[in-house]
């Protein structure tokens, strides 16, 4: 997508973004979706913001395993945007006509989830709705079940589920009734289920059926190139969310935001977005408006210069994504082979150039 002689030319490339936007008139929000689907959480791949070569392979791969049935297992950071890449999934598969079901499995009670799956009949147990209730599975059929926090589920589910991705049926807590299933099941996790498996928290069994494609979703700190268009969109929402008057950010705090870690991933990234819209007075988002642990510090100011710290690790980061590559790169970047070549060496990138 970028690149730029400095953090001003990156700063100029986000500007350019957010008016084309507005030039066209279009608003589109990460979880907006067309009025072919009625259901307003479900999300289109397209929709998923960034530019990156990650972020475009990635998408790239949600959309050839939507178009068969396997099961698949997403993995990645808390914040990462899973639930929006099995939306996605959903939307392009042969399931988007039924509904997507979203369940967390690490917010329901141990006590509680298998009825929560599964259902019950009258009289199961006590205090159980007169003509039993529907589990998630049911509520799911013909289309989509997201189980979220896959990590999270008790050992004895974990059996449970095995036995019902392989039989393609369940009975309801107290019934005998076998009720068939036709669901696209999707997993997704922030842990080391692999891990999990070696200690013994986890069925190894269940791991391989769930784990027949795994889409990883890379840390925003790992694609920071998709930063520029994750703030050009979200400035916009934030501010028509809160009635705000428009606001845009400068030079200084496009680096912070680049040179920042975001552990918290994109979910962090939109919250720091709405707090800025938020408590900013005035149009321009300065320095001084970020919280402090996002202000580079002085010591780190008299190190080095900050612009080129942020453009020696763009420059990092696209040579990875592309192998090292730099014909590639020098493309993404928007730059002549020939000007890559003498940033390398200028940052001493590579010990050997």
């Amino acid at each position: 997508m970028l690149i730029f002689e400095g953090v001003n030319e990156l700063y100029e490339i986000y500007n350019r973004i957010q008016k084309d936007k507005y030039v066209t008139g279009k608003k589109e929000s990460i979880a907006d979706n067309s009025n072919k689907h009625s259901d307003p959480s479900v999300t289109k791949l397209d929709e998923i913001i960034g530019d990156s070569d990650s972020t475009k392979i990635t998408k790239r791969m949600a959309r050839k395993v939507a178009k068969t049935s396997v099961t698949v297992l997403i993995t990645g950071e808390s914040g990462t945007g899973k639930g929006n890449y099995a939306r996605g999934i959903h939307v392009l598969s042969a399931y988007s006509r039924g509904p997507f079901v979203h369940v967390n499995c690490g917010a329901i009670p141990a006590n509680l989830i298998e009825s929560e799956l599964f259902g019950y009949e009258e009289g199961a147990f006590t205090g159980a709705r007169k003509g039993g209730k529907r589990g998630k599975f049911e509520l799911a059929r013909n289309g989509t079940l997201f189980l979220d926090e896959i990590g999270e589920l008790p050992l004895a589910m974990q059996t449970k589920l095995l036995r019902i991705l392989e039989d393609k049926e369940f009975e309801r807590v107290g019934g005998t009734q076998k009720y068939k299933v036709n669901t696209r099941v999707i997993a997704a996790t922030n842990r080391n289920l692999w891990q999990m498996v070696q200690n013994g928290a986890f069925r190894e069994d269940l791991f391989y059926r769930l784990n027949i494609i795994e889409i990883e979703i890379p840390p925003l700190r790992e694609r920071r190139g998709d930063i520029p268009s994750l703030i050009s969109h979200f400035i916009p929402v934030m501010c028509e969310k809160y009635q705000v008057p428009e606001k845009k950010l400068n030079s200084e705090v496009m680096s912070a935001f680049i040179q920042y870690p975001w552990k918290g991933n994109v979910r962090e990234l939109i919250n720091i977005i709405e707090r800025l819209v938020v408590l900013t007075d005035g149009e321009t988002i300065k320095l001084k408006h970020l919280p402090r642990y996002m202000q580079p510090s002085d010591k780190s100011n008299k190190q080095a210069n900050p612009e080129q710290s942020d453009e020696r690790a763009l420059i990092e980061s696209v040579l990875n994504e592309s192998s090292g590559n730099k014909t590639e790169a020098a493309r993404q970047l928007g730059i002549h082979r020939t000007t890559l070549y003498q940033k390398i060496k200028k940052y001493n990138i590579y010990n050997d150039l």
